[in-house]
């Protein structure tokens, strides 16, 4: 038995080294690089990734790709053409050197504060410089060139070259190419010359301490290559230890800390004949990439990384330029963009084997050691080999649904029409060594399970129900819907399922049948949703200490009681993201995993969380196939399309840390111009008060797994609820009114867990008819218009009652004292004491009365207020009155003025002048003829009243109270009367 096993199982051919397929991110022109050509990477102190290509600058933060040039705002290059990169962590600058300029840039503010051209060199090297490769030591920078080494001093702005290096007679001709520096301590820094080889200087005082040229005995053999390159960098690993990644493969350098060198071949005995681009140290682990690719060394073991993204094998590592890893993610620089490869210990994914088998597909995943894999796919039959990546094709042409290995190590598999035993990495008709199969020998099945010692069920695909077969007595018994006893209520079968009582679980379409394995005897469930529509789909089903968990595909997940009671379903509301539900596992009663048309769910059964996993994550794909699940030992195997995945639940942590969160821009557009803002530690701002809007974007640096961080902002003033939008990285502002906002954002990483908010002071400015100057202005003009009216409003009133005032005195005076008369000479004719007099008077009284009352009717009437209204009054009063003294009147208005308006107090006054001046004329001038003559006056009017009567002499004539009474009527109007009465009398009224 133990040499089948060998036979069977284990690899098939030895290897010398352990191969590691990776999947790596790609980023490239698409995803916005500014050449795929990458020269260096470097991360800085935000966790920004910095990329030097031949055609610019570039940062990325896991999620998008901004480029910098020439003329880009900010951040500007004086060349594109980038050799190298360093770091200044102490200042937060990033020193950029281009083929013939040096630059520095503000990583936090985002622009560039240093430029040095070629101009700037060319006095001292001339116009041929060639800049490759720097390192910073303090205030100094030193820069290998063609020709030499310049030395910068970044606060004086002096340059100089190192103009010596010689030593002996043998290194007398000077240094012409330095193609790498590398800065050992404060002692040493090794200048590395690909015709030279290596010499150490002193920074302090620029003194050479050694030279160690390619043939001397103490250096190792170093061949240049065709492009004259010898060196490619530098890593320390301890004090006194480094790596050299050189043409001629590795060298371990030891040293003194003084410049004396010491150089070995290899690496603790691993070595590398091929060239050696970039090495890089962390944690004990060695990563080294070659010409022919990309390596890792760790507790003594040599890994080769496989690169299942690439359609042929080493295609893309191939191209390596440079490499590092920083938190268990390697960054890679290839002449073929920015490659990114994150390790996940608890998540292995294969898409296609060493030898470019690919996985399109698979039906179901068979492990029967730590190693060996059998894949069931819809047209081949796969033994895998997860150590060395090879995969040996078993059989093609049809369709594998699945696979069981037996107590005995028999490795049972079904076709669409075949059930197989697997021996001598061949299949056979499973009735070459199991005669009772042989009536089912045809037939295809989804799944198998142990009843007892002996006895196994077997789940038909092709709608024949179940097969319950005895090793030991050679039988194979039918249970379906033909059987007697027991007996089916369906012939489909999806999953079947041996319980710890023994108990046999078919699950089928609308139903899950548990059938007694020692009684027979069956027992149907049936569940139904809220609406009573009966569940159809049951694909899968686990047992837990106290549950059962079973998949309905289209409802997601019932959680039930032993007694199949369900307790809970898990849905779309739980976090799921698709109905669509497969395979079920348990990981120690505490999660359950689910595979999904979409996903894989891990639900907590403490906490109720639901975690959703997806291909960001690292699985094969998003979407898992029916039947493909299985465990082996503390291993999770499930698949689908484009191949499968490996999950180790026991290694799967919550990522606490969460992202690191930065207001990475802040762009305005108001209507004559853009304003664009992109340093990392902006807190506030003021907005124009001509905007538009303006848009605030997020970057997260969360390179675990950069696809899933996820958003949420708010203002401060408005809401103290979160607005959640999902991958969205910008907020978009309009129409804020003017005032100080606090705008807030946070970051989730793919666990959940939210970083601290960030917060922005934007002060949106007013517009000028805003401000608190205008509303103070249009306050007082608004209270001044206010009192005004007030005021004006008050003058009417008082005009009103002034009015009402003299109507009263009118009234009191004039019809008062008349009416007393009438009572007078009413009770003299009643007494019989001058009857006929007394009546005549008191005839005239009332006649003057009425005229009285009808003149004051006249003036509060508000239709009348009108100089033609004035003219018919005084027509209606004087006419019948002249007429009777045998006088002649003469009314003229001019049409310019017969449609003047007049207040109530001018018109009652002006009409009772008037009718006084008329009564003086009949009863004291004897004239023939009255003249009323009205002509404008500016804004108002005049009213000449004269007569050609014999006048009065105002000098001797004293003054009656009906004159002062119509100059006081005058002045209550604001005109005035004058009086001339040489030849008649002329009286004007003229406004004062």
């Amino acid at each position: 038995m133990v040499s089948f096993l060998i036979t069977q199982f284990s690899p098939y051919s030895a290897v010398s080294q352990l191969q590691k397929m990776v999947f790596v991110k790609k980023i490239g022109l698409h995803e916005g690089l500014s050449s795929v050509n990458v020269k260096k990477i470097i991360k800085d102190t935000k966790g920004f990734i910095w990329i030097a290509t031949q055609d610019g600058l570039n940062k990325y933060d896991g999620k998008k790709i901004v480029s910098y040039g020439k003329e880009t705002k900010g951040i500007s290059l004086s060349n594109v053409d980038i050799w190298d990169m360093q770091l200044d962590t102490i200042n937060n600058h990033l020193w950029i050197l281009e083929y013939d300029a040096l630059d520095c840039i503000d990583v936090v503010n985002q622009k560039t504060i240093k430029k040095y051209n070629s101009d700037f060199f060319s006095p001292l090297v001339g116009d041929n410089v060639w800049l490759k490769q720097m390192a910073l030591i303090g205030d100094e920078i030193w820069i290998g060139t063609n020709s030499a080494t310049i030395i910068l001093n970044t606060k004086t702005n002096a340059i100089s070259q190192l103009n010596s290096y010689s030593k002996s007679k043998r290194f007398e001709k000077s240094i012409n190419s330095i193609e790498s520096l590398f800065y050992e301590n404060a002692n040493c820094i090794w200048l590395m010359s690909p015709f030279e080889g290596i010499t150490t200087i002193n920074p302090i005082n620029k003194s050479v301490i050694n030279q160690y040229g390619f043939s001397d005995s103490a250096a190792i053999t170093i061949k240049p290559n065709n492009n004259n390159r010898a060196f490619y960098s530098v890593k320390k690993i301890n004090t006194n230890e480094h790596l050299c990644a050189t043409t001629s493969g590795l060298i371990t350098v030891y040293t003194d800390g003084k410049g004396q060198l010491d150089f070995n071949k290899g690496y603790k005995g691993f070595f590398f004949r091929e060239t050696i681009k970039s090495v890089d140290y962390k944690n004990n682990k060695l990563l080294i990439a070659t010409a022919n690719g990309l390596y890792s060394i760790y507790n003594n073991k040599k890994i080769a990384f496989f690169d299942a993204t690439s359609r042929e094998y080493g295609d893309w590592f191939e191209n390596i330029t440079n490499v590092n890893e920083d938190e268990s993610i390697i960054y890679i620089a290839s002449q073929k963009g920015l490659g990114i490869i994150t390790s996940k210990p608890w998540l292995e994914k294969f898409t296609k084997s060493l030898d470019n088998k690919r996985f399109e597909h698979t039906y179901f995943q068979h492990p029967v050691n730590d190693s060996v894999i059998f894949i069931s796919t819809p047209n081949e039959f796969i033994k895998f080999n997860t150590s060395n990546l090879r995969a040996y094709s078993i059989a093609e042409g049809k369709p594998f649904y699945f696979s069981f290995l037996l107590d005995d190590s028999s490795l049972l598999v079904s076709s669409n029409n075949q059930f197989y035993i697997y021996k001598e990495n061949r299949l056979l008709p499973v009735q070459n060594a199991y005669p009772e199969l042989n009536k089912i020998s045809s037939e295809a099945f989804n799944s198998m399970q142990r009843v007892n010692k002996d006895e196994y069920v077997l789940g038909s695909e092709s709608q024949k129900g179940i097969y319950i077969w005895n090793k030991k007595t050679k039988t194979c018994l039918n249970i379906s819907t033909e059987s007697k006893s027991p007996r089916l209520l369906t012939n489909i079968v999806n999953y079947v399922f041996v319980n710890e009582n023994k108990e046999i679980i078919v699950l089928s379409d609308n139903y899950v049948s548990r059938v007694n394995s020692t009684t027979g005897q069956v027992t149907n469930i049936q569940y139904k949703d809220a609406l009573g529509k009966t569940y159809t789909f049951y694909f899968d089903l686990i047992e837990g200490k106290d549950f059962y968990a079973i998949t309905v595909y289209g409802q997601g997940v019932l959680l039930t009681d032993k007694n199949f009671r369900i307790k809970k379903t898990y849905a779309l509301k739980d976090g799921l993201t698709n109905l669509g539900v497969y395979k079920l596992f348990n990981y120690n009663d505490s999660i359950i995993y689910v595979t999904t048309n979409n996903g894989f769910a891990g639900i907590n059964l403490k906490t109720g969380n639901l975690r959703m996993f997806f291909e960001s994550d690292g699985l094969h794909s998003n979407s898992f196939e029916e039947g493909s699940g299985t465990i082996y030992k503390d291993k999770i195997f499930a698949g689908g399309n484009n191949g499968f995945t490996i999950i180790r639940p026991s290694e799967l942590k919550l990522n606490s840390t969460p992202p690191k969160l930065y207001i990475s821009r802040c762009f305005i557009e108001t209507k004559k111009m853009l304003i664009d803002s992109s340093a990392l530690e902006l807190t506030k701002m003021g907005i124009p008060n001509d905007v538009l809007q303006t848009t605030i974007y997020f970057s997260a640096i969360n390179w675990s797994n950069p696809d899933q961080i996820k958003f949420a902002w708010r203002v401060k003033e408005r809401n103290n609820e979160w607005s959640n939008i999902g991958i969205q990285n910008f907020i978009t502002l309009i129409g804020l009114s003017p005032g100080t906002y606090h705008i807030q954002v946070k970051a989730a990483n793919e666990d959940g867990v939210w970083s601290e908010p960030k917060e922005l002071v934007l002060e949106f400015l007013p517009k000028w008819y805003q401000t608190w100057l205008f509303k103070l202005l249009v306050f007082l003009a608004t209270a001044s218009i206010i009192y005004a009216f007030y005021r004006y409003r008050i003058r009417q009133i008082e005009k009103q009652h002034a009015i009402r005032k003299n109507i009263a005195t009118d009234l009191h005076d004039d019809l008062g004292s008349t009416l007393n008369s009438v009572k007078v000479f009413t009770n003299l004719a009643i007494s019989g004491v001058k009857q006929e007099e007394s009546l005549q008077q008191v005839k005239d009284n009332l006649t003057e009365a009425t005229m009285s009352l009808r003149d004051m009717i006249w003036v509060l009437d508000d239709s009348l207020d009108t100089v033609d209204e004035l003219v018919t009054r005084l027509k209606q009063f004087a006419f019948p009155i002249t007429a009777a003294s045998s006088m002649e009147l003469v009314i003229s208005a001019g049409s310019d003025v017969n449609s003047r308006n007049l207040t109530k107090e001018e018109k009652r006054n002006l009409f009772l002048i008037c009718k006084e001046a008329i009564n003086n004329s009949i009863k004291y001038s004897g004239a023939t003829q009255i003249t009323i003559a009205i002509i404008p006056a500016g804004k108002k009017i005049q009213i000449i009243v004269s007569d050609n009567g014999k006048g009065f002499d105002e000098a001797t004539v004293k003054k009656g109270y009906g004159l002062k009474n119509m100059q006081y009527r005058a002045g209550q109007i604001h005109y005035k009367l004058e009086v001339n009465s040489t030849s008649g009398t002329v009286i004007k009224i003229i406004p004062g």
